[in-house]
């Protein structure tokens, strides 16, 4: 491409498996610069893909965009939008800055040998054929040795699409917590409630919001009694 581009770029960044591709496109979609950052795939077992993430997910990203975006510079361009895509599903674990952790986890997915047949299966693929041959054994003799294990696929489904993310001792935790804290606010309405009676045989009338929380006669929006 000559110095006759013009018009806004845009640098696109595509983070793949092997390496990260970088373009740098006008608007007319002629292509000023491209470029290839490669990177390893670490197989660490079988059902197992890592990156180095600081690498593969980081570095490699920087230094495409400042390889293409340098070129359009040089050509009196300035980039006008950056669009990043990448594997999914990938995760690792970053710092505040942002900065990778751990390897990234790529998408490997386990796979079972079926024996004696030597060959692979995911394992989603061979949940369904156990399925499908429990309910073809529902029309035989062995029907409740079917049921006993469409009921357990089912319980195990059940408690992998309602189980909490955070586990059930958070769950139980907060629920303990939330408990804990009605019991708090039902015990300072029924104090506030006291309070009430005690005041007006005092001749005063005093007032409590929804929290049991007293409300300031003179100025009913001052919170700074409030905890």
């Amino acid at each position: 491409m000559t110095g006759k581009a013009s018009g806004p770029v845009t640098v696109g960044i595509d983070i793949g498996t092997t390496s990260v591709k970088g373009l740098a496109v006008t608007g007319d979609g002629s292509v000023l610069a491209r470029t290839h950052v490669p990177h390893r795939v670490i197989v660490d077992a079988p059902d197992r893909l890592e990156h180095d993430a600081r690498k593969a997910w980081r570095s490699g990203p920087s230094r495409a965009f400042k390889s293409v975006s340098g070129e359009a510079r040089d050509l009196g361009l300035e980039v006008a939008g950056v669009c990043v895509s990448s594997m999914v599903p990938s995760l690792t674990a970053v710092d505040r800055r942002g900065v990778p952790q751990i390897p990234g986890l790529l998408y490997g997915d386990v796979q079972f040998m079926l024996f004696p047949l030597p060959m692979g299966i995911k394992a989603r693929y061979l949940v369904i054929i156990y399925a499908l041959i429990s309910i073809a054994m529902l029309f035989s003799e062995q029907r409740m040795y079917a049921f006993s294990q469409l009921g357990g696929a089912l319980a195990g489904l059940l408690f992998v699409r309602t189980a909490p993310r955070h586990g059930i001792s958070l769950m139980m935790s907060e629920r303990w917590y939330g408990m804990r804290n009605r019991y708090y606010r039902w015990k300072r309405h029924r104090a506030a409630r006291k309070f009430q009676v005690y005041m007006k045989k005092q001749g005063r009338t005093v007032k409590f919001d929804g929290q049991g929380r007293l409300i300031d006669e003179d100025d009913p929006n001052d919170k700074k009694r409030w905890n």
